[in-house]
C-alpha cells in the first residue's frame, strides 16, 4: 500500500466571491479545474474571523475557547495592558506536533502562529508573527534550516520590507503588487525546493499577501465599492488580475510536485467582504457613560506626550520599560492608562483587529475594578447589548452591529476568562477599533483613502483526493476546526477526541467510511502552559507590524 501524503496550501483570506469571478474570467485555470473535478465548499471561519484565533483553530482542531487564541492581542491577567499572541500563547497540542509523535514527518512554511517554531520530527520556517521576516534574520527550527534557505533562495521573505501603505505611497499600488508578487515567487521557490528534498508525509505553505492585497485593493474590482473609479481602476485590474494569475500558475506547479497520489487541500483562514466604516467602540462607551476620562483629552495627551519627551531627554526609558520599547507602544500604552478614569468607568474595550472586545471593569478581576461580580454585573451585560444592537449610522439610519455575544454564551470552555466580557459583531462592511483619541465614534474609510477590504467568515475549501466525492455544490458546511481532524484521517491516524472539530465526512466517499471508519482517542483535554513567546523587542516588532496592517491600532 503507498503510503498516505497531504499537501495543504493555505491562502489568506481567499474568497470564492473574488476566486468565482476570477475563475470565469480566466484568470485561474488551475483552480478551475480543481473545483470542477474534485471536492470544494464553504469554510466557515471562527468568531471573530481574525487571522490569529483562525489559524490557531485550524493548527489544534479547536475554537478558540479552548485553544486560548481570540486576536492577535490578549490582556496580561490582573493587567489593563495587553500582549501580543504566538504559537506560545497556543493551550491546544498543534497538528504538526501530534503528527511527529505519531511517527509522522512534517514541513511547515510560514503559516501564523508558529513562532516561535516548537520542536517536530520535521521543519518548521514560522510565519509574518516571526520578528524577522528576511533569510538573514529568520529563525527557523531546525536552525540549520534558515541557512540552507539563504543559500537556495535568494532574498527570501516572509512579509514585505515596509508596511503596505507606505509602499503604496512610495512605490505606487503597482509597484506594492509587484512587492507582493515578488513573495509569491519567492514563497513557491521554497517550498518546491523543500518538498522535494524533505518529502515530509505532511506538507504545508501559507500564503500571507492574498489578504494584504484584498485589504488594500478590494475597490478595484468591486464595482460596487464607494472608492470603485472604472476610470483609473483599469489599469489597476489588470494587475491585480496578473497578481492572482501568477498566484495560480504557483497552484499548478505545487499540485505538479505534490503528485497524482498525494491529497491535496487548499483552504483560507476566512473570506473577505468591502469595507466602509469603522466604529470607535471607547468613543460610543464614552458619550454613553459606561467610560469616563480624565480631564479634556487634548490635554492629557499633551501631558503624556511630555512625559514621554522628558524620558526620552533624561535617557530614563531603559528605567521605567523593558530593554528597547519604542516610542509608539509607550505613548500607546500611556495613553490607555491615563487617559481613563478607572474608579468611575464600568465598561471599556481592548485592541482588537475587526470584532469589538468590551470587558466589564470588574472588582477582583481589574486593578481598579468598579462593578461586582454577578447580579449587577449581568444587568449591566444585558444593558450594554441592548444599547450596541440599537447603534445606527448618523447619516444612513442603518444599524451598525450586527449582534453582541456574552462570553459563556460562545466561548462555554473558557475556563481563564482570556475572552471579552461581550463580543461585538458588525455589521458587514464595518469593523471595530478601540481607540481612544478618536474625536468621533464612527469614521467613513472611504473619506480617510484607507483599507477597502476587511474579513467575513466564509472562506474556501477545495480537497483534492481520491477518497473523496466530486462536489462543487458547495451545500456541505465545513468548519476551520474540521480541517485538524480531516487531515489525520487522510493520513491514517487517529483523531483527538478533545478536538471541537470533526472529521468532514459528507466529503468522503461512503465506501472509504466504511472501509475505514474514524477513531477518535483520548477524551481528556490536557491544557499547555502558555506564555509571552517574545522578547520586549520583538513585541514591539510584531506590533507595529500589526499596526501597519490594521489589526491593531
Amino acid at each position: 500500500m503507498k503510503k498516505s501524503k497531504v499537501f495543504v496550501i493555505g491562502i489568506d483570506g481567499a474568497s470564492w466571491d473574488i476566486f468565482d469571478k476570477l475563475m470565469e474570467q480566466g484568470v485561474m485555470p488551475n483552480l478551475k479545474n480543481l473545483v470542477e473535478n474534485y471536492f470544494s465548499t464553504n469554510l466557515e471561519s471562527t468568531l471573530p474571523p481574525v487571522t490569529a484565533s483562525a489559524w490557531a483553530s485550524f493548527i489544534t482542531g479547536m475554537n478558540p475557547d479552548r485553544h486560548g487564541v481570540y486576536d492577535f492581542s490578549r490582556r496580561k491577567p490582573g493587567s489593563y495592558h495587553t500582549t501580543i499572541n504566538n504559537a506560545k500563547s497556543l493551550k491546544g497540542k498543534s497538528l504538526w506536533k501530534i503528527l511527529s509523535e505519531q511517527g509522522k514527518s512534517v514541513g511547515v512554511i510560514n503559516v501564523p502562529m508558529t513562532y516561535p517554531p516548537e520542536d517536530v520530527n520535521g521543519f518548521i520556517i514560522p510565519g509574518f508573527l516571526s520578528p524577522g521576516v528576511s533569510s538573514q534574520q529568520m529563525i527557523t527550527n531546525p536552525a540549520s534550516l534558515s541557512d540552507e534557505l539563504k543559500e537556495q533562495i535568494s532574498d527570501y521573505k516572509i512579509f514585505l520590507d515596509k508596511s503596505p501603505r507606505v509602499t503604496i505611497e512610495t512605490e505606487g499600488a503597482l509597484g506594492f503588487l509587484e512587492k507582493c508578487t515578488e513573495i509569491v515567487d519567492k514563497r513557491y521557490e521554497a517550498a518546491v525546493f523543500l518538498y522535494e528534498n524533505y518529502q515530509p508525509d505532511f506538507f504545508m505553505v501559507h500564503f500571507l499577501v492574498t489578504d494584504v492585497v484584498q485589504h488594500w485593493m478590494w475597490h478595484v474590482w468591486d464595482e460596487t465599492h464607494p472608492e470603485h473609479d472604472a476610470s483609473t481602476s483599469a489599469a489597476l485590474l489588470n494587475a491585480v488580475h496578473e497578481f492572482y494569475s501568477n498566484l495560480d500558475d504557483k497552484f499548478g506547479g505545487l499540485l505538479k510536485i505534490a503528485g497524482d497520489d498525494c491529497d491535496v487541500i487548499l483552504l483560507s483562514d476566512h473570506g473577505f467582504g468591502p469595507l466602509q466604516k469603522t466604529i470607535f467602540i471607547n468613543h460610543w462607551l464614552q458619550q454613553n457613560g459606561y467610560l469616563k476620562l480624565n480631564q479634556q483629552k487634548k490635554q492629557m495627551i499633551q501631558t503624556i506626550r511630555h512625559i514621554i519627551a522628558r524620558i526620552d531627554f533624561l535617557n530614563l526609558r531603559n528605567r521605567v520599560l523593558p530593554s528597547g520599547q519604542k516610542r509608539v507602544s509607550l505613548e500607546k500604552q500611556l495613553q490607555h492608562e491615563m487617559l481613563i478614569n478607572w474608579k468611575k468607568t464600568r465598561a471599556f474595550a481592548t485592541p482588537a483587529s475587526i470584532y469589538g472586545n468590551v470587558f466589564l471593569n470588574l472588582k477582583n478581576r481589574e486593578p481598579r475594578g468598579t462593578i461586582e461580580d454577578g447580579e449587577k454585573a449581568e444587568l449591566l451585560k444585558k444593558e450594554l447589548k441592548e444599547k450596541l444592537e440599537q447603534i445606527t449610522d448618523p447619516t444612513t439610519g442603518k444599524k451598525l452591529i450586527a449582534d453582541v455575544f456574552f462570553r459563556d454564551d460562545i466561548f462555554p470552555n473558557d475556563n481563564q476568562k482570556l475572552a471579552p466580557d461581550l463580543l461585538i459583531k458588525p455589521n458587514a462592511g464595518n469593523v471595530i477599533f478601540s481607540q481612544l483619541t478618536s474625536n468621533r465614534f464612527l469614521r467613513d474609510n472611504i473619506a480617510w483613502k484607507d483599507i477597502t477590504g476587511t474579513h467575513r467568515v466564509q472562506g474556501i475549501l477545495v480537497i483534492k483526493s481520491r477518497k473523496t466525492i466530486r462536489s462543487a455544490e458547495r451545500k456541505i458546511n465545513a468548519r476551520l476546526v474540521d480541517l485538524a481532524p480531516t487531515i489525520l484521517y487522510l493520513l491514517n491516524n487517529p483523531i483527538p477526541a478533545v478536538m471541537d472539530g470533526k472529521l468532514l465526512e459528507p466529503a468522503f466517499k461512503t465506501a472509504v467510511l466504511e472501509a475505514s471508519p474514524p477513531e477518535y482517542v483520548g477524551n481528556n483535554f490536557q491544557e499547555l502552559e502558555s506564555n509571552n513567546g517574545y522578547t520586549p523587542e520583538q513585541e514591539d516588532i510584531i506590533r507595529q507590524r500589526l499596526q501597519d496592517l490594521g489589526y491593531l491600532e
